[in-house]
């Protein structure tokens, strides 16, 4: 999953898309208040182009947060999408958990809810022809994204052929897209760190091949929703928001054309687009959140995965030493939700086995 990179888009397309969902949701809002029916505080989410964001504008369309009004606006700046999530106006962002450390030390507050999808080819590294495995990367130029979702990736892929980032020429760059044209051009750079589009349009160019993508590493680079304490503190908001969100996933699995449809408008993009984009992730069910939240031994999966993310941006310089007072990185009231809702999926799945 993409998660914190920024994908650059027409911005007066993101901002039509963004309005038509506001205005929907508030015109509902205001004909349950004039019909005198209970009206619940709104909360509003701060994502970014990747198909991990696109179950909450099918939720929206299909009304299945039910009361809950839900609002997601696209920001593809994460600077911009940092400091919408900084001010009153927002309540939760989708991130990566490998990032959630470092955007709590920039002043970020909150806690991690709910996954929201897995990267399955969506990221990885494109080289020269030349290049035949990562151990072919001692002593050549690598082209990366410094403090992305992707660095974490390539570290993790650097440790499992052998190597260290000492063992490479590491070249950082602020947009991924100046890699891979350093690439393109046959420039001293042997690889190059990126994300789709871009892998495919460097591949089609007959210059560069994919080296290994997201898919051959599951479960590395993850998309997560960060909220607030006054959502997470607040039971029913919190409880409409996940459950309302699982749903939709559900709704998406279920009827993926439709789905489509939908999200791509949202997201301003062609139907082949959002198919490519939807094909390189897998999005994660009440199940799998479940499998990350629990903490029967007193700290999560997902905790745990954190935990190794900040100490590598710690060992890195990106990262200054975590506080002992922090505990969780996930929040345990969400935890306790997601439980309940893999427990009732399973319930139901095992009631229509005995049918």
């Amino acid at each position: 999953m993409a998660g914190a990179h920024d994908r650059p888009k027409n911005a007066a397309q993101f901002v039509v898309a963004a309005v038509i969902v506001v205005a929907a949701a508030g015109y509902a809002w205001s004909i349950r208040k004039a019909a005198g029916l209970p009206v619940v505080r709104p909360i509003r989410v701060a994502v970014m182009t990747w198909g991990g964001a696109g179950p909450g504008f099918v939720g929206i369309e299909k009304r299945l947060f039910g009361s809950q009004r839900v609002e997601l606006k696209v920001i593809d700046d994460s600077a911009a999408r940092q400091a919408a999530y900084q001010s009153e106006d927002f309540e939760v962002i989708l991130t990566n958990p490998d990032q959630h450390p470092r955007e709590l030390e920039m002043g970020l507050p909150g806690s991690m809810i709910l996954l929201s999808d897995v990267s399955l080819g969506a990221d990885g590294v494109v080289a020269s022809p030349t290049i035949k495995s990562v151990a072919d990367l001692r002593g050549k130029v690598v082209a990366y994204v410094r403090g992305a979702a992707s660095d974490f990736m390539i570290s993790k892929a650097l440790s499992a052929a052998g190597l260290r980032r000492e063992d490479l020429r590491l070249l950082p760059v602020e947009d991924p897209s100046i890699s891979v044209a350093a690439l393109e051009k046959g420039q001293e750079v042997a690889a190059a760190v990126s994300w789709e589009p871009l892998m495919s349009q460097a591949v089609a160019t007959g210059r560069a091949k994919i080296l290994f993508t997201s898919k051959d590493m599951p479960d590395t680079i993850l998309g997560v929703f960060v909220a607030k304490d006054s959502l997470t503190g607040d039971q029913g908001r919190l409880e409409g928001f996940v459950n309302g969100w699982l749903r939709a996933v559900d709704y998406v699995t279920a009827h993926r054309a439709e789905s489509n449809g939908i999200m791509a408008r949202a997201f301003s993009v062609t139907a082949p687009e959002i198919e490519t984009m939807m094909a390189g992730l897998a999005l994660m069910s009440a199940e799998r959140n479940a499998e990350w939240f629990q903490s029967r031994t007193g700290r999560s999966r997902l905790d745990s995965f954190t935990d190794e993310a900040a100490s590598y941006w710690q060992s890195v310089g990106l990262l200054q030493p975590r506080s002992a007072a922090k505990g969780r990185w996930t929040s345990e009231a969400a935890a306790v939700l997601l439980e309940k809702a893999s427990s009732a999926r399973k319930l139901g799945s095992d009631t229509a086995g005995t049918n």
